[in-house]
């Protein structure tokens, strides 16, 4: 079987054509809905090198070719069928492989980067006009610290990407942005702190004991709270999951968790969204260790299991360190 004569799924054919795409949207200025347009295409393959560039079979489709047509195409294989145009995934799937290959590429990015693409499609297929008047503040940052993150996984940088000067201007963007989060999440925090040193003693160290109650390992990872400094609470999603381990207790299975969220039992600081959470200085990853018997673990689908068993997302409920 001959080698394919060529790979367009490749990580340099497809970051090229990313290339290509944000170029053209680089001659609009940023309010013409035709800059978002071809911002979002090359969105697209930006995504799609990143997954490349771990491995083409990462983009073939498989679910519709019971012969391995796809996988051989995105092996370097040319398959023995006729007339062969090969097919690749999904858009929707390829930002959830991406989330899966890439631990920064959290829930936030994965969701704006959909919701770029639903306003292209919108675009593409319906008589609306989705990029017409859209405020750049609303995507534009966010827009470039996806495609930052995508582009990390490859070893390049804004500047490979867009150019030396449209790079700079992305840098400063995200810069305003990580500030905007810091002074954000400090309102919040100082508002609590206003509001529990108006409590009297009394009340402070009856609320503190029920943190200490009610913070535990099996709902979160324990932190202390910056407003009040009470134990409190973070959680988020798994990024990497380390291959289980056997000991005398069974079976355990380390996850490091990306945490997106935090509570606090005793003055009521509740903060969302990574971003603000590393503002807080609250964005740590941690590890959770979720530990089975060897029937449990063994079980058809492990995670379902532990969300049946420990309640909410199962792994980053139970045994946090």
């Amino acid at each position: 079987m001959n080698p394919a004569p060529d790979m367009q799924w490749s990580a340099d054919a497809l970051f090229a054509k990313a290339r290509l795409y944000v170029d053209r949207a680089l001659e609009h200025t940023e309010d013409d809905e035709l800059f978002p347009f071809w911002a979002s295409l090359s969105l697209e393959f930006l995504s799609r090198a990143a997954l490349a560039y771990v491995h083409p079979t990462l983009l073939a489709e498989v679910e519709r070719e019971d012969d391995g047509r796809n996988l051989l195409y995105a092996l370097g294989r040319q398959p023995n069928v006729g007339k062969f145009s090969p097919k690749s995934i999904p858009l929707a799937i390829v930002y959830r492989r991406c989330a899966a290959v890439i631990p920064e590429f959290v829930e936030p990015r994965r969701k704006l980067c959909e919701m770029i693409t639903s306003r292209r499609n919108e675009e593409l297929h319906s008589g609306g006009s989705p990029f017409t008047a859209v405020a750049t503040s609303t995507w534009l940052p966010g827009f470039y610290d996806a495609a930052r993150v995508l582009l990390a996984s490859m070893g390049k940088d804004l500047a490979d990407w867009l150019g030396a000067e449209p790079a700079g201007r992305a840098d400063e963007m995200l810069r305003a942005m990580g500030d905007e989060a810091a002074k954000q999440v400090q309102k919040l925090i100082s508002a609590r702190k206003t509001i529990w040193g108006g409590i009297d003693a009394v009340e402070q160290n009856a609320k503190e004991e029920t943190a200490k109650k009610e913070a535990t390992p099996d709902k979160g990872h324990r932190v202390d709270c910056p407003a009040c400094g009470s134990v409190a609470l973070v959680k988020g999603d798994s990024i990497i999951t380390q291959p289980p381990k056997a000991d005398e207790g069974g079976i355990q299975v380390k996850h490091s968790v990306l945490p997106d969220r935090f509570w606090c039992f005793a003055c009521g600081l509740e903060i969302r969204g990574h971003a603000l959470l590393y503002a807080a200085g609250l964005g740590n990853v941690y590890t959770a260790t979720v530990r089975y018997t060897p029937v449990e673990y063994y079980a058809d689908d492990v995670e379902q299991y532990a969300k049946e068993k420990y309640g909410g997302d199962g792994y980053d409920e139970y045994c946090n360190e």
